[in-house]
């Protein structure tokens, strides 16, 4: 199953990352990727919990997912896109997501853009497209979780992929400095919180 792969027995991440820290708010979640292979340290020793993620990362955590299938349509991402570097280490991910849909480029410039940082609702829309388009899984969203969001500030290209998210406890509110929790979906995520929308993604209702 590529949403809820088997979990291994791997050390503590709290004894091989320097920056995670036991019984911090997201050590499961970081445990889970890090068990099943989905994420990884920026360095042996280092997660960097707080670490912008990136557009090359999410596609990448989302092919390690499917277990680096070639099971998918061979393409020639140089012509769907004008800044696919083979020699990249994300280019083996970014061709199976625009092989199957996951990501595409800028519909005017037909750059992906590998480096910049994803926001809240960009990660949205990336495990809502794994959801529909590679796993074949229907994207319906219901009026109540629509209204959810309404007053959210979500860009209107990400209504139905944030309400989804939403929907199935993926993503929750932040915390922010006043003590409330809110969507903000235009704020940049970092490795936590796509540790935390990933496990919740893979282990629906825990």
């Amino acid at each position: 199953d590529k949403r809820t792969p088997a979990t291994p027995s791997k050390p503590t991440v709290s004894t091989v990352f320097t920056d995670v820290t036991h019984k911090a708010w997201y050590e499961a979640a970081v445990q889970y990727v890090y068990n099943n292979g989905i994420m990884k340290g920026t360095d042996t020793n280092t997660f960097a919990p707080n670490g912008n993620v990136t557009r090359a990362q999410v596609i990448e955590t989302l092919y390690n997912m499917t277990g680096r299938t070639t099971d998918y349509d061979a393409i020639n991402p140089a012509e769907m896109i004008r800044d696919y570097d083979e020699s990249k280490w994300w280019a083996e991910a970014l061709k199976w997501a625009l092989s199957v849909g996951v990501a595409t480029g800028d519909a005017e410039t037909k750059l992906f853009n590998a480096t910049n940082n994803v926001s809240r609702q960009e990660l949205a829309a990336f495990l809502y497209r794994y959801e529909t388009l590679c796993l074949g899984n229907d994207g319906t969203v219901d009026e109540a979780s629509k209204e959810l969001i309404k007053d959210a500030g979500v860009s209107t290209w990400a209504q139905i992929p944030f309400a989804w998210s939403v929907s199935k406890g993926i993503i929750t509110g932040a915390e922010q400095p006043d003590g409330s929790f809110q969507y903000v979906p235009k704020t940049g995520a970092n490795r936590a919180q796509l540790a935390t929308m990933l496990m919740r993604y893979c282990q629906p209702g825990k």
